[in-house]
């Protein structure tokens, strides 16, 4: 025990003091990954290194967050109390510089190096990324293209064959592509078949099985029946019509139709013998297989269609029309979309690792150049990354660039990885444990060295003991599927001074195999621990709602647990799927925005008034219509105040919403509805959280470009109010006392004082597909395509990789293994284990916990004293009305006569031209150019220019270069190109001669012999009541100096550091107020 201690404190102190060397430290949970992270960023910037050079790669946005208060906390810690005094200048200018170290995502740092060098990586500067949901609208868009034929004849051809062998092609293809989109870099395997004429080809068979099915049909007395029998033999009618049919083009309902008939069974006889189809005449007896009891005596005779030899033919023929059509799809309308700048997180990780792939071919000249600005990578949470991201990784951090990226040897201290192949369990989205294995595997052997850090500072004594009893024999090594467990130092003398224990609950489990009271009795749990004085947690306080976590081993679950306790006056915070639609104030505001987006529609208008937020009758709608009036939020409704002032009432906020609609945005005039209706006092605060990230959301897709008009908003939140698809952890404020609810797969990286197992069943789910990633290659084999919702749908299915399917049900099963281990580390005091009884009184066999269940002690109730505090009460409600009068009274906005702003934002380009003759006008003289150029677009155009060549060089080929710039804003070719093409044949043959001899001419040299240089850099300061805001040009550093260029198209180029003198003093101005140091500024004049 004290030598794992001690290589656990050598390893520790190694993090930190050996900068220079290349890490990969395998931590278990609650080992401190994210401090060692941090020690060794502090211990760098003491050492020297700038912190701007530093990138922190984490897996979520959050843990960026969390990962940036830590490293600042420390950063602050290190100013004020390092005894070194150099170390605390070192650590003060890095905290002054915090946010020049880029910390965040795998996926934010791919795009900020893409957009640094759209041109290399062939997209658009403007490209946006999302996710693969937010850009479905955009695969759709090409999909029409596609099925109009402008893709090509060949994936035209393609698509007919999927159309023809599919129910709804259309449907299929929304619910499958993204499985393509997301492995592109994957070679998709999968057995061609040829396409075959199956009216043809089955046209005997297909006679002799609706022969069958009307014997069936007219002869009741032979069939079972059992209720699923049953409720196939009334389709039947309609199964016998779809399969007369013609089946060639409709494959996938034929497919579908035999199906549904199998499993038909046959009744019995009088003497209870199964009636053989043979005998009673069925006209197709080989259609049916015999199923016998469990002492091998015949049962019964059923319909077995689905192992026909017909049946398989067509699901072969359906598999291969898919997979050849949507595989080719993927990459047509992929490449198309990444080249018209519509791009996924995914795309952008490929583009970016097949960038550093060909540069590394060349050279390894443009990882070089990003390896000035960055230098050191930390990554934590490693074992979740998919092999993309280990493949950029390395050729980022490479000494010498090589093609093959294992071959790639990191510079020294340049890399530090930190991850618990324990904790992978993102499989589903395309983490790999083996890839984990693959890197710890070349950093032992070429690219550095492997630390294991094995303390565990989160858990109890009795729950780490636990652990070292559970999971040795669960998580054992097997090769690349499973990493083997380390034991958690703990000695057999060592004491808990905490409250801790391991317990369990009982919850009942129907015949169905559905839970039925697991919520209420989660509820009891949590009833009896909150505030009870005979628990005593740190520093001795009772547990709060906020010390409990609630793991759910289902994401639908966390629904059903979040609504009993809330009814139980329990407040929670949830994690995981949302339903919008439990928050009645979201589902009243998205109507009324409906009717203001669309204040023609009666039918929009009818709902907002009859919503809650107004709640007119419908009788009461009738009359007023009857009486002239129309439901129409366009005009304000006068003529009948009188008679019906309610209506007329709502119907003006409609119409004030529809004039603020004019000039606000979606999200403002939401807010403007809600408060206009005074919805909260209507509908009441229940899960209020939602409404604030719907609006939140809702900005995002405005920021985006993705929702422009009030329409697309409406839309949008509607979509959200009926598919519930968005994901993330919502409350108020994260450290409001509230349980925190969660899914299995959302609780990595969290942790409480107790944590509750529930949910407490399982069901089998057999994998879809398996990716196996290589050094050379990704090779994807699809088993099935399907969908659950609305109903199950089959799209598409093989049996061709039963292997594969085998090897890929290993690797579930052993991920199945890590999710508990995830699951019961979060855990610091109080573990409860969930534990399913059946109806027989029994423990059910599907309980994923059960493992657990022999270490705990009977429930809390049972082992912990009584609660005498009786904490949660249902929250009141509060009378709405009274609120906003109250707000009216006393709101600083009602008793403000502020009526002028505070300041006025200035603009340098719209500071007045200093005149330089007596007869020069403050303005710009007219430009003396061609009159079919646009004066404006031309020096918009030449700026493009300058920014891509100074900010990424001149490329070998120019003339894609010219084409991207006047693709991005629409210029016409033969008119603008000849003009670029000018600007880069003179800026690449030394310049433009300036009038300012300090000027360099050929600036392009004097770049390059910068240290530092910055393009289009944005800037704002305050000047007395004045925001100065713009953005400079070109900004670039020779040692201390710093120089400023503003490029100017004019057609006079005499006088022109005269006349914008107050544009340049106002860059001058900025820089000074960053940089401390006072820079020159030039005019640098590009004669076009």
């Amino acid at each position: 025990m004290l030598n794992i201690m001690e290589e656990d404190a050598r390893a520790r102190a190694r993090i930190s003091g050996e900068i220079d060397r290349n890490f990969f430290v395998e931590a278990a949970a609650g080992s401190g990954k994210t401090s060692s992270l941090v020690s060794r960023m502090t211990a760098m910037v003491a050492a020297g290194t700038d912190v701007s050079r530093i990138c922190a790669i984490t897996f979520t946005k959050a843990a960026a967050k969390e990962f940036y208060s830590r490293f600042q906390d420390a950063l602050i810690t290190q100013s004020r109390e390092a005894a070194d005094e150099t170390v605390r200048k070192r650590c003060g200018n890095a905290l002054r510089n915090i946010d020049l170290c880029f910390m965040g995502t795998i996926d934010a740092f791919s795009n900020m190096l893409l957009h640094e060098h759209p041109f290399e990586a062939g997209m658009p500067s403007d490209a946006a990324v999302g996710a693969s949901g937010d850009v479905m609208h955009a695969y759709l868009a090409e999909y029409a293209r596609l099925k109009r034929g402008e893709y090509g004849e060949t994936l035209l051809e393609k698509y007919n064959r999927f159309r023809a062998v599919q129910t709804d092609a259309d449907t299929a293809f929304t619910k499958c592509i993204g499985l393509f989109t997301e492995r592109r870099e994957a070679d998709f395997i999968f057995p061609q078949t040829d396409f075959f004429d199956a009216d043809a080809k089955y046209t005997n068979w297909k006679y002799k099985l609706i022969l069958t099915l009307q014997f069936l049909l007219e002869h009741p007395e032979y069939v079972g029946t059992v209720k699923p029998t049953q409720s196939i033999y009334q389709q039947l009618p309609r199964m016998i019509a779809s399969l007369q049919m013609r089946w060639n083009g409709q494959i996938g309902t034929v497919l579908q139709t035999l199906r549904k008939n199998d499993g038909l069974r046959l009744g019995k006889d009088s003497k209870k013998q199964p009636f053989d189809p043979a005998e009673i005449g069925i006209p197709m007896p080989e259609i049916f297989s015999l199923h016998e009891n469990k002492s091998g005596k015949p049962d019964y005779w059923y319909l077995n269609l689905t192992a026909s030899e017909v049946y398989i033919s067509l699901k072969q023929m359906q598999y291969a029309a898919t997979m050849d059509f949507l595989t080719d799809a993927a990459q047509a309308i992929s490449a198309e979309m990444c080249r018209r700048g519509s791009v996924t997180f995914h795309d952008a990780l490929l583009m970016l690792r097949n960038l550093l792939r060909q540069d590394a071919a060349n050279g390894g000249r443009l990882i070089g150049h990003i390896a000035k600005r960055h230098s050191y990578y930390l990554v934590d949470e490693f074992q979740d990354t998919d092999p993309l991201q280990a493949e950029v990784l390395f050729y980022l951090t490479a000494q010498t660039p090589h093609p093959e990226w294992t071959a790639c040897v990191p510079r020294p201290g340049a890399l530090f990885i930190v991850g618990d192949p324990k904790q992978s369990i993102y499989r589903f989205r395309g983490a790999d444990v083996s890839s984990f294995l693959r890197v710890r595997e070349i950093f032992a052997h070429q690219a550095g060295e492997v630390l294991t850090l094995s303390r565990n500072y989160r858990s109890s004594c009795k729950l780490r003991r636990m652990f070292n009893a559970v999971f040795p024999p669960l998580l054992q090594e097997n090769g690349t599927v499973q990493s083997g467990y380390h034991a958690i130092p703990v000695s057999e003398t060592e004491a808990d001074t905490e409250f801790s224990g391991i317990y369990t609950y009982q919850a009942s489990v129907s015949r169905y195999g559905v839970l039925t009271d697991d919520a209420e009795q989660v509820t009891d749990v949590i009833r009896h621990l909150t505030g009870n004085p005979a628990i005593r947690l740190k520093k001795g306080k009772t547990p709060q709602f906020r010390d409990i976590m609630v793991i759910a081993y289902r994401k639908k679950q966390t629904a059903v647990l979040a609504k009993q306790l809330l009814a139980a006056g329990i407040p929670v915070r949830v994690e995981g799927q949302i339903d919008f639609r439990d928050c009645p104030l979201l589902t009243a505001a998205v109507r009324l925005l409906q009717a203001a987006a669309l204040p023609q529609d009666a039918m929009a208008v009818f709902r907002a008034l009859t919503s809650p937020a107004f709640g007119i009758p419908e009788a009461a709608l009738r009359n007023f219509c009857g009486a002239g009036g129309r439901l129409n939020a366009y005009f304000a409704e006068e003529t009948l105040t009188a008679q019906f002032p309610e209506i007329c009432n709502a119907l003006s906020v409609l119409h004030q919403a529809v004039l603020r609609g004019q000039s606000a945005d979606s999200a403002a005039l939401l807010d403007f509805l809600t408060d206009a209706a005074k919805l909260p006092a209507k509908t009441g605060s229940a899960s209020l959280e939602y409404y604030y990230f719907a609006c939140e959301l809702l900005r995002q897709r405005e920021r985006e470009g993705t929702v422009i008009t009030h329409a697309d908003a409406a839309a949008y939140l509607e979509n959200l109010l009926e598919n519930a698809g968005e994901e993330r952890c919502v409350s108020l404020s994260p450290d409001d006392n509230r349980v925190h609810i969660a899914n299995l797969h959302k609780v990595k990286g969290l942790e409480a004082p107790i944590v509750i197992l529930a949910d407490p069943i399982a069901k089998a789910h057999q994998p879809s597909l398996r990716t196996v990633h290589e050094p050379e290659r990704t090779e994807c084999r699809i088993f099935s395509m399907s969908s659950a919702l609305p109903y199950y749908v089959t799209y598409a299915e093989t049996d061709a990789f039963a292997e594969d399917m085998e090897a890929e049900t290993v690797c579930m099963e052993a991920e199945k293994a890590r999710l508990l281990y995830v699951a019961a580390t979060r855990a610091e005091n109080i573990l409860i284990i969930g534990d399913s009884i059946t109806e027989q009184g029994t423990h059910a066999e599907n309980n994923p916990w059960q493992i657990f269940l022999p270490f705990a002690e009977e429930t809390p109730a049972a082992c912990i004293p009584a609660n005498p505090n009786n904490i949660c009460t249902p929250e009141t409600r509060s009378d709405g009305d009274a609120l906003y009068a109250q707000a009216a009274q006393q709101s600083v906005f009602a008793h403000s006569d502020v009526s002028a702003p505070t300041y006025q934002t200035v603009l340098p380009s719209k500071i007045r031209l200093t005149p330089v003759t007596a007869e020069d006008e403050p303005a710009d003289a007219p430009e003396s150019i061609p009159l079919d150029r646009n004066a404006a677009l031309t020096g918009t155009l030449v700026h493009r220019l300058m920014e891509c060549i100074v900010s990424s060089g001149v490329p070998q080929e120019t003339a894609p270069l010219i084409s991207a710039i006047l693709r991005e804003y629409g210029a016409e070719e033969t008119v603008y190109r000849p003009v670029l093409e000018a600007v880069l044949q003179r800026m690449t043959q030394g310049g433009y001669p300036q009038e300012n001899a300090a000027v360099p001419a050929d600036l392009l040299p004097a770049l390059c012999a910068a240290d530092a240089v910055y393009c289009e850099v944005p800037f704002c300061i305050r000047r007395g009541d004045d925001l100065v805001n713009g953005v400079i040009d070109l900004l670039y550093r020779c040692g201390d100096a710093w120089h400023i260029i503003d490029y100017k198209t004019n057609a006079e180029r005499a006088h022109l550091a005269e006349k914008y003198a107050g544009q340049l003093a106002a860059y001058c101005e900025a820089v000074q107020t960053v940089t401390g140091c006072k820079p020159d500024a030039a005019i640098y004049h590009i004669d076009v």
